[in-house]
């Protein structure tokens, strides 16, 4: 999930260094008859330590880090089915103890090893493992596991001191996941780590299609506070776990809801993460589920974040456990065509087209497999640029325009969820799933400048918040530069508040919202020739506690 704009902020639905010590594992040597593959390694910046021993001389600190994995069992966490998993890609340094100097940096490797060099005899040390995986360059990320309630204080885990000597030395790191056999009784230092596991696949799903893609940095806030309650995110009043535009919140609260090993969930709002700052999302957030009947931008959004946690996975089924001892929870597999709600409106529907576009499995209605990287290309481009508002509509219509030989079998798949074949980016050939008592079609569509008013209705018969039926969409090309007067006239209902929004691309370019208002009007500024906008038209009151059915007339003049 991820959240909106707001009637300036109700107005819709919407350590001292930099870390703080996770725990100290004590790390005994171990033999070994051939050493780990050298990792990555990060230049140190340049610092007079007490540690530090003046010698042309090095030797080699090696050894692999892991963490405690729970498994699922069902939907629920398996407390007696507990892996070791090794630490991929993240961030490990050499430490001085006595002055808190970074000596030496590097980069564990797929099979969580490290290698790092520094002066023999070096003397009160420690290895240090950040939960952050970092890369400069290109390709480039930076993504890093914070505490929201304690000032975004970096995970680490530190290993216990230690002398060098002539001779290598093994140390080996493992975080534990805390558990005692019957609650979390000491420090879940598994945490972070399983956290940069699940973002470790996904990002490197995307390096599959660019090799050379720059990510944004980006935070990931956990904390054993993190529960589900409203309010202060420093706090860890969460509410649920979501991306806010700029970083992501997981739920940590054990006997509550629990996600760093909900792997689904945290690559689900990873995608979020990948609309925002790779292709664009014009969704309106707030709460959902498979069977809602969603705002359009809403249900591609969601269900485009579902099939991506499928495909990072290779695994359909979506996960997420919660309850006491982590017990219980909801499932759902993304490769089930059977949505009770199919159309252009639900998530599920999204979420099994967009998964069988991507599977190699052949099933009666998928013929098709074009792997991830079609699908990221029309989402990085095609989406991102569309004049339409982002729906499954855009993005179908324009991976036909891309694979015209396949267009017929994206079709099948298409018709085999209710929705009419696609043959545009506004959704205009839909004529046959209207499933409301009041019309919701067309999806998004055209008014005349100077025109007749164009008669629309926003619903609440839905989902009060993002329903399908309660923003409604209309459109039209400008001809001339200029500036617009947009009216939104009650004609019938209950509601008493109408506002508008103009977009441009997914851009808000402006908007009107007085309150009580019967009728609103939006004075815009100067728009351009040749643009497409659109106009988006609801009651406000809908969005809240949900007023019923209010119709206006809505009319575009120059």
């Amino acid at each position: 999930m991820h959240s909106r704009r707001s009637k300036s902020f109700r107005k819709k639905i919407y350590l001292f260094l930099v870390f703080c010590v996770l725990a100290l594992v004590g790390c005994g040597s171990s033999s070994s008859s051939k050493p780990p593959t050298i990792s990555g390694s990060i230049p140190p910046t340049s610092v007079v330590s007490t540690c530090a021993i003046d010698s042309t001389d090095n030797t080699v600190v090696s050894g692999t880090v892991t963490f405690d994995r729970v498994l699922h069992t069902n939907n629920a966490l398996d407390y007696s089915n507990i892996i070791s998993q090794v630490v991929r890609g993240a961030v490990v340094e050499i430490v001085c103890n006595d002055d808190g100097l970074t000596l030496v940096a590097g980069i564990t490797g797929k099979d969580g090893s490290f290698n790092l060099s520094l002066p023999k005899n070096t003397e009160n040390i420690f290895v240090r493992v950040k939960a952050q995986m970092e890369n400069a360059g290109t390709p480039a990320w930076n993504f890093m596991v914070v505490d929201n309630t304690q000032n975004k204080a970096l995970y680490v885990l530190d290993g216990s001191s230690f002398d060098l000597g002539v001779d290598p030395v093994m140390r080996n790191l493992h975080a534990p996941s805390g558990w005692d056999g019957s609650s979390y009784a000491t420090v879940r230092a598994a945490a972070p780590f399983a956290i940069l596991h699940s973002i470790y696949d996904a990002f490197n799903k995307v390096l599959l299609a660019d090799p050379e893609v720059i990510f944004p940095p980006l935070k990931l806030n956990w904390s054993k506070n993190n529960t589900v309650l409203p309010g202060d995110l420093s706090l860890g009043q969460i509410t649920t776990s979501f991306f806010n535009g700029d970083e992501i919140y997981l739920l940590g609260a054990a006997n509550v809801d629990t996600d760093e090993y909900d792997d689904h969930v945290i690559i689900h709002e990873f995608t979020h993460y990948l609309e925002a700052k790779f292709s664009r999302s014009d969704s309106i957030g707030g709460g959902h589920s498979r069977n809602d009947y969603l705002d359009i931008r809403v249900a591609f959004s969601e269900g485009l974040a579902n099939a991506f946690s499928g495909m990072v996975n290779d695994d359909p089924v979506y996960r997420d456990s919660s309850g006491l001892n982590q017990g219980d929870g909801f499932g759902f597999d993304v490769d089930d065509n059977n949505c009770g709600n199919k159309g252009w409106f639900s998530e599920c529907s999204v979420h099994a087209i967009i998964y069988d576009l991507y599977d190699n499995a052949s099933e009666p209605v998928d013929t098709l497999d074009f792997g991830f990287t079609p699908l990221f290309d029309v989402l990085i481009n095609d989406q991102k640029n569309t004049n339409a508002m982002i729906s499954i509509f855009s993005f179908i219509h324009q991976l036909k325009q891309k694979n015209p030989l396949e267009a017929s079998g994206i079709d099948t798949l298409v018709s085999d969820q209710n929705i009419d074949v696609i043959g545009d980016i506004y959704g205009d050939s839909q004529i046959s799933n209207d499933p409301g008592s009041q019309k919701v079609l067309p999806v998004q569509g055209q008014i005349t400048i100077d025109g007749v008013p164009v008669n629309v209705c926003s619903t609440d018969e839905f989902k009060v918040g993002n329903g399908l039926g309660l923003f409604r969409l209309l459109r039209f090309t400008m001809p001339n530069s200029e500036g617009l007067t947009i009216s939104a006239a009650k004609t019938s209902g209950s509601g008493i508040d109408p506002d508008i929004y103009l977009h441009e691309k997914g851009q808000v370019v402006s908007k009107a919202e007085s309150t009580n208002l019967e009728n609103e009007v939006l004075i815009t500024p100067v728009l351009d020739t040749g643009k497409t906008y659109i106009i988006e038209v609801y009651e406000f009151g809908n969005t809240f506690d949900g007023v019923g059915v209010t119709c206006f007339d809505v009319s575009v003049s120059s």
